[in-house]
């Protein structure tokens, strides 16, 4: 499916997308969801969320006759996905009336002018919790053979909160020939709002969306384990997914 710098063969040309209206199947496919969920499948909804995320962005983002670059694919992941715990948090601090500091967070002004957030909630979805953003995508690069440690993910978030409102924020560190093309500002800025059309139209909660994206990277991760180490695929999207969680939403006019 792909290759170093794409597929060997042009991609499939996406189906012409129509209103949810149109398709009265969908409110099937929901039904069938909440009964899942009813029968303690919780993770059922954020699953197929995740297959859907896979599929728009592969089709979004592949090049005649290139195909899709694993490595922007990963990283576009977890941009959006890491955006996505901060959002969750933003969105549920709005339905309580509380600030970020009642429930413990640090708020820190950078030098650039921006507002960014530390704290266990957040890192609760990013990384400290079984269906995590993060804890997916180790997983997957785990089971994979991947000689993954948390030190790893650690020594990123250390180097986002050194680096705070400095250029170096959110910058890849990945090598090349593997760095992706999109700064994670501009990955998320171009695809999350696709993203969260799609994570509305599975009716996703805000608190599962980092999720969604866990298993969409798990996706990737296994149909491109023939042609990127998952350790490195691994570190592409915690590269990406550590200060994209940092950020605030209003950055980018996206109300939680």
């Amino acid at each position: 499916m792909f290759g170093r710098k794409g597929l060997n063969q042009a991609a499939p040309q996406p189906r012409p997308q129509s209103s949810p209206a149109e398709h009265p199947s969908h409110e099937a496919v929901l039904n069938t969801l909440r009964r899942e969920e009813a029968a303690g499948n919780i993770n059922v909804r954020a699953q197929l969320a995740g297959r859907v995320l896979f599929d728009d962005l592969y089709f979004r983002i592949a090049q005649p006759e290139r195909g899709t670059r694993i490595e922007d694919l990963l990283a576009i992941l977890g941009a959006c996905g890491g955006f996505a715990c901060i959002v969750a948090v933003h969105y549920t601090l709005k339905l309580s009336g509380q600030s970020p500091k009642d429930i413990g967070m640090m708020v820190a002004e950078g030098r650039d002018g921006r507002t960014y957030y530390f704290g266990d909630v957040p890192n609760t979805l990013l990384l400290e919790s079984e269906h995590a953003l993060l804890s997916l995508a180790l997983g997957a690069a785990h089971g994979l053979g991947a000689p993954v440690t948390l030190e790893r993910v650690h020594a990123v978030m250390k180097h986002v909160a050194a680096t705070v409102g400095t250029e170096e924020f959110g910058a890849s560190r990945i090598a090349e020939p593997h760095r992706p093309v999109l700064p994670m500002r501009e990955a998320i800025a171009a695809y999350w709002p696709a993203a969260k059309e799609a994570l509305d139209l599975y009716q996703v909660l805000p608190q599962r969306r980092p999720s969604a994206f866990g298993f969409a990277v798990q996706i990737a991760m296994e149909r491109a384990k023939d042609v990127l180490d998952p350790l490195l695929a691994a570190d592409i999207v915690t590269d990406a997914a550590v200060p994209a969680a940092k950020i605030d939403p209003k950055d980018f006019g996206f109300a939680p």
